[in-house]
C-alpha cells in the first residue's frame, strides 16, 4: 500500500494541482471540460514546464474531475508522453472517466499509456517500476 502525503499543492492556471504521492508528482485536472485551444497550449506549457524541472520525472496525470475532452488533448497526451521518456522518465494515467476510457481502446491509446485505476495503484505501479 502507498500511502499520500501531500507536501505542497499549488493551482496553476489553467486548472490543475500538483502534488506528491511518494517519490511522484501528481498533476490533478481541477476542469471538467478540456475543450479550448487556449487551455490545451497553457496545459502543454505548464506540464512541460513541470517536466522540464525535473531530472527523472514520474508523472501521473488524474483526470478524475474531467468528463469531456477534444481529441487536441490526445496529441498533448502523446507529446508529454514522449518528452518524459526522452528524459528517461516514466508516466502514468489514471483516475480515466469510462466514456473517455472508451475514446483510448478505439484509438488504441491504451496501448501507448499505462493507465492506473487511481492515484495510490498508479504510484505503486511507478515505486514496483524503479
Amino acid at each position: 500500500m502507498v500511502f499520500i502525503r501531500e507536501i505542497r499543492m499549488a493551482v496553476i492556471k489553467p486548472n490543475i494541482s500538483i502534488e506528491y504521492a511518494g517519490k511522484a508528482t501528481v498533476v490533478s485536472f481541477a476542469d471538467e471540460k478540456i475543450l479550448e485551444e487556449q487551455d490545451i497550449k497553457a496545459l502543454q506549457e505548464s506540464i512541460m514546464s513541470i517536466i522540464e524541472q525535473a531530472e527523472r520525472i514520474s508523472l501521473i496525470l488524474d483526470f478524475g474531475n474531467v468528463r469531456f475532452l477534444s481529441s487536441a488533448v490526445l496529441g498533448l497526451l502523446i507529446r508529454i508522453s514522449k518528452r518524459i521518456y526522452e528524459r528517461d522518465g516514466k508516466l502514468r494515467l489514471c483516475n480515466i472517466n469510462p466514456k473517455i476510457y472508451e475514446i483510448f481502446k478505439i484509438t488504441r491509446l491504451t496501448k501507448t499509456f499505462d493507465i492506473c485505476k487511481d492515484v495510490e495503484s498508479a504510484a505503486e505501479d511507478l515505486s514496483q517500476a524503479d
